[in-house]
């Protein structure tokens, strides 16, 4: 989704900022939110939640933000307006469809550094509902090459599933230790592939490793804990 290769470091659910919905940290510096929306028209929750995330990133509140929406929402939503969201961050004006056309004009009356925002502000479209799950089955594959066990998927699936449901009720932080012990929690091993889930899991069993023990020169050995 978004033009950055680090790894996120943590995710928020309900962070309160312009997409509100989800925060994602990559960096101290460099940070994202995501406004998720169903069933999505051109109407005023459009423009709300689009406008919040332009403006945040033309004032520097946000260094990237995404638009989610469900394949429910309008196809001038999903298609024209996504299309000539990045046409306008090109400095595109010409060709613009009805809705692209409100957009610029919704901008060019708010001022600022507007242009330079649309280029890091972008509309996606997740199918996630019951009707068309593929980004949950692409989720799905992704944890197969996570999980040691890859039938275990699944069941990592339904573990990041609940716990991301208390997520949003407590609105707060996953880390990778957080998902780490949660996966322990239901016996679900992570592979051993250079990744960060994986150096994360042999980095806390080193340290469990070492503060069991310790040792004294004049003897030469280590003394257990």
């Amino acid at each position: 989704w978004f033009p950055v290769s680090d790894v996120p470091v943590a995710v928020w659910a309900e962070s309160e900022g312009a997409g509100d919905d989800v925060r994602l940290e990559f960096s101290p510096d460099i940070s994202a939110e995501v406004q998720a929306k169903k069933g999505l028209k051109r109407n005023a929750k459009l423009w709300e939640a689009l406008d919040a995330l332009i403006m945040a990133v033309r004032d520097g509140q946000l260094v990237y933000g995404m638009l989610a929406v469900a394949p429910d929402s309008s196809g001038t939503v999903r298609e024209d307006l996504a299309k000539d969201l990045e046409r306008i961050g090109q400095g595109r004006h010409d060709n613009l469809s009805g809705i692209g056309t409100e957009l610029l004009k919704r901008l060019q009356g708010r001022g600022g550094a507007w242009e330079q925002a649309c280029q890091r502000v972008g509309i996606c479209v997740v199918n996630a509902l019951k009707v068309n799950e593929a980004d949950i089955k692409a989720a799905k594959e992704s944890l197969r090459w996570v999980c040691a066990d890859d039938r275990q998927a699944d069941a990592a699936w339904n573990a990041l599933y609940v716990d991301a449901v208390q997520l949003i009720q407590q609105r707060g932080r996953w880390t990778m230790d957080h998902l780490l012990r949660l996966l322990q929690r239901d016996g679900i091993t992570i592979r051993d592939a250079d990744f960060p889930a994986s150096i994360a899991s042999k980095l806390a069993n080193w340290v469990c490793l070492i503060s069991n023990s310790f040792a004294l020169p004049v003897v030469r050995k280590r003394l257990l804990l």
